[in-house]
């Protein structure tokens, strides 16, 4: 890659780590899709959804057959036991991932200092990078993780839109569900966040 300092391969541990990210991220896109499967059933037999709900242990808990036909609870019952089994498998992956956690214990340190970002999203970050000395400067780093907006330039003016989303989509993917999070921790977040907006 043209954002790479040096075009070395990536070490075991991380060419592991990218593996089991993969397999972690291909479990929870299963997951949702169950679960919108299961939201799709239940809004055809009438039952309200809430804005709110985000698919808590409570539904799931309190789910049960009545207010729906035979078909429909056969259909969410298996939807469920799958759901199940892969909360159980997601768990194994990330025991396995966070099992690599000294092969970067210096830079985990650094990272989760970061208001939002735990050891399991740190791991992510580094899995994609591998190697920070790979990378001339920030620019590039972003560029290569795919969180830089596209630009487009025509007589001499320049515009910015969104985030290109190239490269890695690992780090992308949990910096998406933690930026609002980074952002209200820190005054100067804000007021920086609230410029680019």
């Amino acid at each position: 890659s043209g954002y790479v300092a040096n075009n070395q391969r990536p070490t075991k541990e991380v060419r592991i780590l990218r593996g089991l990210f993969s397999t972690y991220s291909l479990l929870n896109k299963a997951k949702t899709s169950m679960k919108n499967r299961i939201h799709g059933i239940r809004t055809a037999a009438g039952k309200k959804k809430d804005k709110k709900d985000k698919f808590s242990k409570k539904l799931i808990r309190e789910m049960n057959k009545k207010g729906f036909d035979e078909v429909e609870w056969l259909q969410i019952s298996l939807l469920l036991e799958q759901i199940k089994m892969l909360e159980i498998q997601i768990e194994k992956i990330k025991e396995k991932i966070l099992s690599y956690s000294h092969v970067f214990k210096e830079k985990l340190e650094l990272l989760v200092s970061i208001p939002g970002i735990s050891i399991f999203i740190s791991m992510a970050i580094m899995a994609d990078i591998g190697d920070i000395e790979n990378f001339e400067n920030a620019k590039k780093l972003c560029s290569y993780l795919g969180i830089v907006p596209k630009s487009k330039e025509s007589n001499g003016k320049k515009w910015y839109g969104k985030i290109t989303k190239k490269g890695r989509k690992i780090t992308r993917s949990f910096l998406s569900q933690i930026i609002f999070h980074v952002i209200n921790s820190n005054e100067a977040y804000k007021e920086f966040y609230a410029e680019k907006k």
